[in-house]
């Protein structure tokens, strides 16, 4: 019983429900000072993906976040700034954030290139979350995305 009531909360935290236990997972810290250039920020989030057979479920937490306009998946390397793959939140614009959850299903429809490539490039970490807001439009908090 226990067992299973400590599945259920990490499938509901992950948003990976279908995955199953052995399924491919990928992760990020947050930070301002990952973006490029570093910015200036009291705000904080982590990213968690899950392969799901069809797609690839994500939750992002965001913590003490102003005017959150957007989240995006880029492509590039730690200090690169690459194209946007997909968009994770598109708005609209938030207010205030104590703390906030951002969750769905990328699927190749959601998604520039195709979701093998996108698999590809996240085991090689060649691809970041990027938090737009309207303080800091081209990025207030990045984070890397790496197998977990």
């Amino acid at each position: 019983m226990r067992r299973a009531i400590v599945m259920a909360v990490a499938a509901a935290v992950l948003a990976c429900s279908d995955s199953g236990p052995s399924a491919e997972r990928f992760f990020a810290v947050l930070s301002s000072q990952s973006e490029v250039p570093p910015a200036v920020s009291g705000g904080a989030g982590t990213a968690n993906f899950t392969v799901n057979g069809s797609g690839i479920d994500y939750s992002v937490i965001l913590q003490t976040l102003v005017g959150v306009s957007a989240i995006q998946l880029d492509s590039g390397a730690a200090g690169d700034v690459g194209p946007v793959l997909a968009s994770l939140y598109s708005g609209p614009t938030t207010g205030t954030i104590s703390t906030a959850a951002f969750t769905g299903t990328l699927t190749s429809a959601a998604v520039s290139v195709p979701i093998d490539s996108l698999l590809a490039w996240m085991r090689r970490s060649k691809v970041y979350v990027n938090v737009l807001t309207t303080g800091q439009p081209a990025g207030e908090l990045r984070g890397q995305v790496a197998p977990q």
